[in-house]
């Protein structure tokens, strides 16, 4: 039985979204909220360094005849991984997109 898709063809593909989102994502952020709308190319600059710790976390162990995710502690350690990240990366977004104003509500108030 052949493969669909070769790793090489995995490994391009990946690094070329990865490109994409880069250019686009920089470019749409940039266009939009100047210089600070520059970090909407973060998720691309972080998709080729995760792409390889998920090949690495996946490979083929010899000793124990294992592969990838049919350890559960591989699939734990990846879904851990991924949300402790997706959350560090939606504060960054909130916090360095957030609309600067002079007054906030607390100040509004008289608080």
């Amino acid at each position: 039985m052949t493969e669909l898709i070769s790793p090489t063809q995995a490994n391009s593909t990946v690094i070329a979204i990865s490109i994409l989102l880069i250019v686009i994502g920089g470019g749409i952020g940039f266009v939009r909220r100047g210089a600070r709308g520059l970090i909407a190319c973060i998720p691309g600059l972080l998709i080729t360094p995760l792409w390889q710790l998920h090949l690495w976390l996946t490979r083929y162990d010899a000793p124990s005849k294992t592969l990838g995710l049919t350890s559960l502690k591989v699939l734990l350690t990846e879904f851990v991984l991924f949300a402790i990240l997706g959350m560090a990366v939606g504060w960054f977004f909130s916090f360095a997109l957030r609309a600067r104003q002079g007054n906030s509500s607390r100040q509004a108030n008289g608080e």
